[in-house]
């Protein structure tokens, strides 16, 4: 019979499955509902779980082995809730069964290696640095902060307008591409929109200003400089608490990243500190390093 493995990455708004052979040759893609303990709660994080495993198996000729789930927070908030986690979870999932960080599952996606730094910089940011055993976080504390995301790259572009529909501020051509996007013709229709969804119209404006730099703006281009500074700044600060004195992998995951300009900027600035830092965008959704992982488990069971 077919040994299997089974990984899962847990999001805010969604958890994707991935059932595979102990080769790691896929079988089959599922979706479930999300899974952030922080913000869906552990009872409802592992029933969106269950749900989406029951959708996925069973497999024909198949046995379930090996298991690795991925949850948001809990590095930060529940590493004292993964026996609990892992028993109740394991009642329902046959094989072997850990859960652990989505940041983990997210930088085993872009590496095999277990040493190294992943940097998230989406609409949310943190930083983590894995190294024999221990790992280190940088940022991660929330919207307030996080600097170099897409909601604090937002905020630093939703000042540069208002300053400028001030007068008080220089011109930007952030100010007219968010008018013509948002069709909007004043301050006032502005403040407007960020207002009745500033959850979703704060990180839509670091796009903006990537459009801006594109097009040679240059408060675009120093905001983008800052997000970059700020990452790489992270960045460094692991590197010295782990002493990654060889070559590591630093792996990029994050809509922030899709912004030549950062990017470039971004990699300028940890090779100022380190030339050991080997720079990569996996090819693959994170959850294929949940499923590295539950690989890794069955064969060092």
């Amino acid at each position: 019979m077919k040994k299997l493995v089974l990984g899962i990455d847990g999001g805010g708004t969604k958890t994707e499955l991935i059932l595979a052979d102990s080769e790691g040759n896929i079988l089959k893609k599922k979706k479930a509902g999300p899974a952030s303990l922080r913000n869906t709660g552990i009872d409802k994080s592992c029933k969106n779980v269950l749900a989406g495993v029951e959708n996925i198996l069973p497999v024909e000729n198949g046995k379930l082995v090996s298991t690795f789930i991925g949850f948001p927070a809990f590095a930060e908030e529940y590493k004292d809730k993964k026996q609990e986690l892992e028993e109740r979870l394991s009642k329902k999932i046959p094989g072997m069964v850990e859960v652990g960080s989505d940041q983990l599952v997210a930088f085993r996606s872009g590496t095999d290696s277990s040493k190294g730094i992943i940097v998230i910089a989406g609409t949310g940011g943190v930083i983590r640095g894995f190294k024999n055993g221990a790992d280190v976080k940088m940022s991660g504390w929330g919207y307030l902060a996080d600097e170099g995301s897409a909601f604090w790259t937002g905020l630093e572009v939703y000042r540069k307008i208002t300053r400028q529909l001030d007068e008080r501020g220089e011109k930007t051509l952030m100010t007219q591409m968010v008018f013509e996007e948002w069709n909007v013709t004043n301050g006032d229709g502005f403040n407007k929109k960020i207002y009745e969804n500033p959850m979703e119209r704060i990180p839509r404006l670091s796009v903006i200003a990537d459009y801006a730099e594109r097009k040679g703006d240059e408060p675009a281009r120093r905001i983008l400089s800052e997000a970059a500074k700020e990452l790489a700044f992270s960045v460094k600060t692991v590197v010295k608490k782990l002493d990654f004195e060889k070559e590591f992998p630093l792996i990029l995951i994050g809509g922030m990243f899709n912004s030549r300009f950062l990017s470039d900027k971004f990699s300028e600035k940890v090779g100022d500190f380190t030339k050991k830092a080997k720079i990569k965008k996996p090819e693959k959704e994170p959850v294929f390093g949940a499923v590295k992982l539950a690989i890794e488990n069955y064969e060092n069971r």
